[in-house]
């Protein structure tokens, strides 16, 4: 009570699917509150035409702090090209992976995982989030050849910082 909020006149923003280059799978990548937009999309729909895979990865600190799971669950239910990956970096929690984001790239276990490769031909992905994982997701992914996606040159990534 008493926070001070602060609101644009214009709402601005470029993760949206519109903006995605066409590919065959989609992974969201968030931290915290930035799976938000990702349920969002799930709740519209229209990235289960747009793609024939879709892998939403979520990354806290605490298992409590993994909101959504129910709503994940209710959207995603009859969805067999769907995987949902959450990670809790402080302590262990069952149906969860341990650790971060970032080293489940780099080691490849995220992609075992979920049976998909991370590819510049097939993935497109959305992170948003804390901006160090952000910056730390690009340079993962980066080193498997995705490049972020420019209006002038397009790419595999989209990114929103978000906390």
């Amino acid at each position: 009570m008493g926070d001070e909020l602060l609101i644009q006149r214009t709402a601005a923003g470029f993760l949206t699917l519109d903006e995605v280059p066409p590919g065959r799978d989609l992974w969201l990548m968030a931290t915290g509150t930035g799976v938000g937009p990702f349920v969002s999309m799930l709740a519209e729909g229209s990235c289960w035409q747009q793609f024939d895979h879709v892998v939403l990865v979520h990354g806290v600190r605490l298992g409590e702090e993994l909101g959504y799971r129910q709503q994940i669950a209710e959207l995603t239910q009859g969805q067999p090209r769907f995987h949902y990956v959450p990670f809790v970096s402080r302590e262990t929690v069952p149906g969860t992976e341990r650790g971060r984001i970032t080293h489940a790239i780099a080691d490849g276990s995220l992609e075992q995982r979920v049976g998909l490769t991370l590819t510049p031909e097939h993935s497109r992905v959305l992170l948003c989030g804390n901006p160090q994982m952000v910056r730390d997701t690009i340079i993962e992914l980066k080193h498997k050849g995705l490049q972020k996606n420019l209006r002038r040159k397009p790419g595999q990534i989209l990114m929103e910082n978000y906390w």
